[in-house]
């Protein structure tokens, strides 16, 4: 991978729907400074459409600066199942060696073990055969451990309870890809489909 300092743009789209119904759509347009300790993300154009009233003021989905934090490459330390301490949870299996973007690679699926009671996760990893870099990367929330998950960080969770306002979010996978350049490997592609379910009595809502 390039560790080195590099700038990069790209396009971004976010859309939320309420069971068929589009509550809130936001494009952007954006330029990355990537570097190893601080990136910088600097918004260049940006539209956005929200429902208010469908959505009851709630702010829906991912942030475009987000983008950053889903590079595995210098947030690895932020997924258990690549670090070494983490992957004791985790059953890793060979599955085969396919051809992926004009590449050779293997494909590792790896899920939760059984007995783990945490809120884990399940997907497949491509790894170059001849560099050893990953190239693409599936995965989302295991069924084992689902029921353990719990939306936001504690400073969140308690302001939630203050307010009243309880969120689940039963789903949500990833999909990231690397591009190879120039003999080194760059951050893609980064997909969120993600499932929320918002509750509040003193609000009247529940969707």
């Amino acid at each position: 991978y390039n560790r080195q300092f590099y700038k990069s743009k790209g396009f971004y789209r976010i859309t939320s729907k309420k069971d068929a119904k589009y509550m809130h759509l936001s494009e952007a347009v954006f330029e990355l400074n990537n570097a190893k300790k601080a990136s910088q993300f600097k918004l260049t154009k940006m539209r956005a459409i929200k429902d208010e009233r469908e959505s009851h003021g709630l702010d829906l989905g991912l942030k475009p600066n987000g983008i950053i934090e889903f590079d595995i490459i210098n947030h690895s330390t932020e997924f258990d199942f690549l670090r070494e301490k983490g992957l004791k949870d985790y059953d890793v299996n060979f599955d085969e060696n396919i051809t992926y973007m004009d590449q050779e690679v293997f494909v590792l699926s790896f899920d939760q073990k059984n007995g783990v009671k945490k809120a884990g996760y399940k997907g497949k990893v491509f790894i170059d055969t001849k560099t050893y870099a990953i190239v693409y990367l599936d995965y989302g929330f295991s069924p084992k451990g689902i029921k353990y998950h719990k939306f936001g960080d504690a400073a969140q969770r308690a302001l939630m309870k203050i307010l009243d306002i309880h969120i689940e979010m039963p789903k949500s996978d990833y999909k990231f890809s690397y591009k190879r350049i120039g003999g080194r490997y760059y951050l893609n592609t980064v997909y969120n489909d993600a499932v929320l379910k918002f509750q509040s009595n003193r609000y009247h809502y529940n969707f």
